[in-house]
């Protein structure tokens, strides 16, 4: 008889601004990594953003972006 274990994994996400190219106006990609069961996807969410309006700490645009309401949902 074989013992089955069943282990409940979380998904976890972070967005981040990804800063390994700058687009021609010195703006960086917005995107969001998916991790499930150690394997992660990065998904680009079509935002480009300024280093600046960026909060790394909170996962946020900063409210000085004209957008920031909006990316921010």
């Amino acid at each position: 008889m074989a013992l089955h274990k069943s282990i409940s994994m979380a998904i976890t996400f972070k967005l981040f601004l990804d800063e390994r190219t700058a687009k021609g106006n010195g703006q960086y990609a917005l995107k969001l990594r998916v991790t499930y069961n150690r394997k992660h996807k990065v998904v680009p969410l079509n935002v480009l953003l300024q280093k600046e309006d960026w909060n790394p700490a909170i996962q946020k645009v900063k409210p000085s972006h004209p957008n920031a309401k909006l990316i921010n949902i």
